[in-house]
């Protein structure tokens, strides 16, 4: 929900033979580097970063990225980001923000869309459960 302190949290494993030494892990948001942490790892090494915010209302893709400069050598590159979308509701109930047509309930349409929106991991299930007791009452 709007205004409520989220953390991303990454785990970055060193899989190569050599030690991986003060390179970056980024968090970007819808495209835009927005943050980011230097860290080095030892061979076989394990390390998480964590990132918080607190962010608007709004649907938004969230990218972690490890090595965004390319300043380790590795013999695989296409490890090293993972990326998913959330959908932070505004400040009120969750299920206002799928009542597409103000009725006060949630019809089996808005419902549908809802379910969508966690089978995508773009909501998590407290809130897909709410709405469907909203569905369920109406």
């Amino acid at each position: 929900m709007e205004g409520q302190e989220i953390t991303i949290n990454a785990t970055v494993v060193n899989l190569g033979g050599s030690f991986a030494e003060n390179f970056k892990v980024s968090l970007y948001v819808n495209g835009t580097e927005v943050e980011n942490r230097t860290i080095s790892l030892y061979f076989n090494e394990t390390k998480h970063v964590e990132f918080h915010g607190s962010p608007q209302a709004g649907t938004y893709e969230i990218r972690i990225v490890v090595d965004p400069e390319n300043a380790v050598n590795e013999s695989d590159e296409a490890n090293n980001e993972y990326s998913v979308k959330i959908s932070v509701s505004p400040p009120g109930e969750v299920w206002q923000t799928y009542d597409k047509n103000g009725d006060g309930r949630i019809d089996t349409s808005e419902l549908i869309s809802a379910i969508k929106d966690w089978l995508e991991d773009r909501m998590g299930t407290v809130d897909l459960v709410k709405i469907i007791r909203k569905w369920l009452e109406s």
